[in-house]
């Protein structure tokens, strides 16, 4: 079948894919990044760059990743009768995914004692990962170090070389965090080098439990990521609170 916007008409195209959103904040749903990817699709130029700007706006405007996506299919179906090229999606998700983590960052992201990011940071990374890359296998690598140390200045230096610990071993990118209640995660792909990772962490944690003179035992244990990321923020507050 025959496009309706043959010829290069990109306000035409414009028109139509408002007529078509289905999603909230219409008022908000027209910006600058939205010509721009109607104009590249009229003119079969490659939508990216514009795609990546409509992310960071839809991000902004508080519109989720899996709705603003989904809204960036309509011109593309509407034009072609096929779905955006995966670089055009990916670039969207990317600007979404930046201006989020910018918005993270000017709340508390990072936690002030050990440098390690929060709960909320890690709420923000699983976003990012529910919503653009589901097909790789990623999990959640616990430290729980029982909180029995009767020593201030040996809680503390627990907490700090755990901290340590879990930053060299997960260096590549992974997401280390502690949580409200002083529970250590990290969220990592599964992979070949993940049992190597879990070593060196065990061995670690060993030595530490040695020369901190714990009370509790620190254990590792590893945990799978939920279907949803709704159920993955659940069980890691669950368990920070057990």
């Amino acid at each position: 079948m025959r496009s309706p916007f043959a010829k290069p008409d990109a306000a035409a195209l414009v028109a139509a894919w408002r007529a078509a959103h289905t999603g909230r904040d219409l008022d908000d749903w027209h910006t600058a990044a939205v010509d721009d990817v109607a104009h590249a699709i009229t003119h079969r130029r490659d939508a990216s760059e514009s795609a990546r700007l409509l992310g960071r706006h839809r991000a902004g405007a508080g519109i989720g990743m899996r709705e603003g996506v989904e809204d960036l299919e309509t011109p593309y179906r509407l034009h072609f009768r096929t779905a955006p090229p995966h670089a055009v999606s990916r670039a969207f998700a990317e600007g979404w995914a930046d201006a989020e983590v910018e918005t993270l960052l000017g709340r508390a992201s990072v936690d002030s004692l050990t440098g390690l990011a929060t709960y909320d940071y890690v709420c923000a990374r699983l976003s990012e990962i529910y919503a653009e890359s589901p097909d790789i296998e990623r999990c959640f690598v616990i430290v729980d170090a029982p909180n029995r140390l009767t020593n201030g200045p040996a809680r503390l230096a627990r907490s700090l070389g755990l901290s340590n610990l879990l930053r060299s071993v997960f260096s590549t990118g992974e997401t280390t965090a502690i949580l409200p209640h002083g529970l250590f995660v990290a969220l990592v792909a599964r992979g070949d080098s993940l049992g190597d990772s879990l070593q060196r962490l065990s061995r670690g944690v060993g030595a530490f439990e040695t020369a901190a003179d714990t009370s509790g035992r620190v254990r590792v244990w590893v945990e799978p990521l939920p279907g949803t990321q709704k159920l993955a923020e659940e069980l890691l507050l669950e368990l920070d609170a057990a």
